[in-house]
């Protein structure tokens, strides 16, 4: 459930794409190569009451490049300090260790 104030549902896969087919075609072009796994139905409710960057397709296609922008660009500033999404956890550099002893 959604502790904010742009409603509350239950997040299933059957909703999420639910969600999906309910949205306009440009927005749901957008949401398909999109960078992040944005989940449709916070999208879906805002076009149903009309927020800002939620009034029509085009629009929300706009808040979802703009996202992306967003995302990469805290990706890369993440990538460029070692941190985040392309940080190998010890665990992995662990199972790599193995491997290559194995291999040895």
């Amino acid at each position: 459930m959604s502790g904010n104030n742009r409603g509350s549902y239950r997040t299933t896969k059957a909703n999420m794409m639910r969600a999906f087919d309910k949205l306009p075609p440009e927005a749901r072009a957008a949401l398909a190569d999109a960078v992040g796994n944005w989940a449709p139905q916070p999208i879906l409710t805002g076009f149903r009451r009309g927020y800002p960057g939620y009034r029509d397709g085009a629009e929300i296609a706009w808040t979802i490049t703009r996202w992306n922008a967003e995302e990469i660009a805290k990706r890369e500033e993440q990538r460029s300090r070692g941190v985040g999404l392309t940080r190998v956890s010890s665990r992995q550099s662990r199972l790599s260790l193995r491997t290559r002893r194995r291999r040895l």
